[in-house]
C-alpha cells in the first residue's frame, strides 16, 4: 500500500506482515519501496517462524528465501 507526500516523487509505502489465524497485522514498516525498509520489517519479524512470504515480483524480494517465496500472480487465476 501506498501514498505520497507533496508529490508522487515522494512515495512511501506501508510494508506489513499479516497473521491470518490471528486475523491481524503484527508487524508493520513505512518507507520507501526498498531494501533499506524491507530489512526494517524483516528485524521486526525477527521474533516470528515466518511460514511464507506472499508478494510481487520487486527487486527487494531477492533477499527473502526462495523455498517459502510465492509470487501474488502465480495465485491468481485466469477466467
Amino acid at each position: 500500500m501506498w501514498s505520497f507526500v507533496g508529490s508522487k516523487k515522494r512515495q512511501r509505502w506501508l510494508w506489513y506482515a499479516w497473521e491470518p489465524r490471528l486475523k491481524r497485522i503484527i508487524a508493520h514498516a513505512l518507507g520507501a519501496r526498498s531494501k533499506k525498509t524491507l530489512k526494517k520489517l524483516l528485524g521486526l519479524l525477527s521474533g516470528f517462524n515466518v511460514a511464507f512470504w506472499c508478494t510481487d515480483n520487486f527487486s527487494a524480494w531477492d533477499m527473502l528465501p526462495d523455498k517459502r517465496h510465492i509470487l501474488a500472480n502465480a495465485l491468481n487465476v485466469k477466467t
